[in-house]
C-alpha cells in the first residue's frame, strides 16, 4: 500500500476517535444539564463515571492511533 494512503487512513481513524470522544463529552454535558438536576443539585457519581467511560475509551483510541502514525 502507498505510504501516503496508509497515513491518510490512520488520520481518518484518529479523527473518528477524536470525534467520538467529543460527542461523548457533549452527551455528558447534556446529561448534567438535563431536567433531572434542575431541582436536585446533586449528581450521582456512578452515573457520571459510567458516562465518562466511553469518553476515556475514545480518547485512548485517538492517542493510540496517533502513536501508530509516528
Amino acid at each position: 500500500m502507498n505510504y501516503i494512503k496508509e497515513l491518510e487512513g490512520k488520520v481518518r481513524e484518529a479523527n473518528k476517535a477524536a470525534s467520538e470522544a467529543k460527542e461523548a463529552l457533549h452527551m455528558l454535558q447534556a446529561y448534567l444539564a438535563s431536567p433531572k438536576f434542575y431541582n436536585d443539585p446533586y449528581v450521582n457519581k456512578a452515573d457520571v463515571f459510567a458516562r465518562l467511560e466511553p469518553v476515556a475509551s475514545a480518547v485512548m483510541d485517538a492517542i493510540e492511533a496517533t502513536k501508530e502514525r509516528v
